[in-house]
């Protein structure tokens, strides 16, 4: 048993036995704790009414993760506690709050961290006290899992971090139980066979034996090929029969439009694709699935290879390296992706799957994470209503320019297809030492009559840059992430009254230009090039005195003559 976290400031007193200790004082909480080799025993027994809680983990035969004798499966394997909900040994931290202050709602980011900081949760006086009698209590919690995984079997631990944290401890318990070591060659040669499998046991009911049969064939030796071909036809005709009957409104036969969702046993899937089973494209549908299960990589969700497969996709578009391989996984499984027989949009659908095939890493770049979903719909729904045909070699930011002015110029589109729109507004953009500049002063140009050769000024909001993009007819106005995040500074030029998009690049503290464009990405004439110079000259001018602390930002025509000699 390892030495656990005490303090001589924290009411935590050692009980005679040597394995229990009583947290707290006007509330009694007694945690006892059990390790050995095989994993650690922890009970959480309160004074109060409320029953203990006791979990159980074992990092050797037959390993696995019990709590109040149910199996749970979700626990990181990281030598400590991760600051996120989710892992159970954390979520202890919970139960234990639960038992302390059994009338108030525990707040998880708070337990996991051990620190407590919001007013009236806690009886008058009695904050302090629960904030050190928590973090005693996590500390001692993060020793055993550390020590647990000092404990675990060093090679099935590496193969289980490879895959997501829902995964490793399924991974890990079923490397550690097979004595034949085929499950640990299948986590290595093809762990999408392996998530595949594991995704279908945990869903239980009838979709457990067929995910149960794959894993036995593969301890016994049987070729993989035929195994993964027969799982995922079982997988296919279950689905197709326990799919409830289209309902008959009116006598009138059902329509099959959009994919209503139905969630069957915890398996999410679309009715729609379950029709299509029955038809003509099962066999097209099986090669695909089966297809996408062998080249997933480690880093794949469990949940990804149980949806239906895209309407189309091209192999060779698949990554090999795991972050990338997983990331076009989740652009290519979601919902606007997917076939929908009798589809209008049928069209517009088969041609999206094969761009975004082949430009799904882009994509995801593109837009946020979180956005790509919304992201997908939006081009869903301008291909399907401009008949616009994207192709394998359709640059992706010109596509989502265009999509981008086609929603934001239908007022009539749903409030949900402007997501995009709304969201830039969020977005703070960095400011340049120079904001604006002419190559005339004002009074000179009041004394001639005549208006500055070049004016240039900085794009600062993403209103402007919107307005940028619409005005100059080109895809300036997906810069936006870049933008904010200082990868990336866009100006905007006149000269000579002919406007150009400037994109511009910050390298320590000057500007280098990596694109200058006008309307329709017209290339510059040289004339013109050239006539940005003193410009450039005074920002970088500009951008030097602020970073030595100068702190004057406008630059007259003295400075800049002043910098070009």
């Amino acid at each position: 048993m390892p030495a656990l976290a005490q303090g001589t400031q924290l009411p935590l007193a050692l009980q005679p036995d040597a394995r229990a200790f009583t947290l707290g004082s006007t509330r009694s909480l007694r945690i006892e704790t059990r390790l050995d080799d095989a994993g650690f025993r922890v009970l959480l027994a309160p004074s109060t009414a409320v029953n203990p809680v006791e979990l159980v983990l074992r990092v050797r035969a037959p390993a696995g993760l019990w709590l109040d004798g149910r199996a749970v499966w979700r626990w990181s394997m990281v030598r400590g506690l991760p600051l996120r909900p989710g892992d159970v040994v954390s979520e202890l931290t919970g139960a234990a709050f639960r038992s302390l202050y059994p009338h108030e709602p525990p707040d998880e980011w708070w337990l996991t961290r051990g620190v407590y900081d919001e007013p009236g949760r806690i009886p008058p006086g009695g904050r302090e006290e629960a904030s050190e009698t928590m973090r005693g209590l996590y500390r001692t919690l993060r020793e055993l899992a550390i020590a647990a995984v000092d404990r675990s079997d060093p090679v099935a631990r590496s193969l289980a971090m490879r895959f997501p944290v829902h995964l490793r401890l399924p991974v890990y318990a079923r490397v550690v139980d097979d004595r034949s070591g085929c499950l640990a060659q299948l986590a290595t040669a093809c762990p999408g066979a392996l998530t595949y499998a594991l995704a279908l046991v945990e869903r239980g009911a009838w979709l457990a034996p067929i995910g149960e049969r794959l894993l036995a064939g593969v301890t016994a030796g049987t070729q993989l090929g035929p195994l993964l071909g027969d799982a995922i036809a079982a997988w296919m005709e279950g689905c197709q029969r326990a799919a409830p009957p289209p309902r008959d409104v009116g006598g009138e036969p059902p329509q099959p439009a959009e994919p209503a969702g139905h969630k069957l046993h915890g398996l999410p899937f679309d009715l729609a694709w379950v029709a299509q089973l029955a038809g003509t494209k099962a066999r097209s549908l099986l090669e695909r699935q089966r297809l996408l299960v062998r080249r997933a990589g480690p880093g794949v969700p469990a949940t990804l290879l149980v949806a239906p497969p895209p309407a189309a996709f091209a192999p060779e578009d698949i990554p090999r390296p795991v972050r990338a391989n997983a990331r076009w996984y989740r652009v290519m499984r979601l919902r606007s992706l997917r076939p929908v027989p009798e589809d209008e949009r049928e069209r517009a659908r088969a041609a999206l799957c094969r761009f975004a095939s082949r430009h799904a890493l882009a994509l995801w770049q593109l837009a946020d994470r979180r956005d790509v979903t919304t992201l997908l719909s939006d081009l869903l729904d301008y291909v399907a209503a401009t008949h616009v045909s994207p192709g394998r070699t359709t640059d992706p930011q010109r596509l989502l320019a265009a999509s981008w002015r086609w929603h934001t110029h239908h007022a009539w589109l749903p409030q949900a297809d402007r997501e995009h729109v709304r969201r830039l507004a969020g977005l703070t953009f960095p400011e340049p030492a120079l904001a604006r500049w002419t190559d005339k002063e004002p009074h000179d140009a009041e004394a001639d009559g005549a208006e500055p050769h070049v004016a240039v000024r900085a794009v600062t909001t993403p209103h402007a840059l919107v307005d940028e993009s619409e005005r100059m007819h080109h895809c300036v106005a997906t810069y936006a992430h870049a933008i904010a995040m200082g990868r990336s500074w866009i100006f905007h030029a006149e000269v000579a009254g002919r406007p150009l998009t400037i994109d511009a690049e910050l390298r320590g503290t000057e500007f280098v230009l990596r694109q200058v464009l006008g309307v329709a990405n017209r290339q510059p004439t040289a004339a013109e090039l050239r006539a940005l110079g003193p410009w450039l000259a005074a920002l970088n001018a500009a951008q030097g005195r602020r970073a030595n602390g100068d702190g004057r930002d406008d630059v007259l025509a003295a400075d800049v003559e002043t910098a070009l000699c």
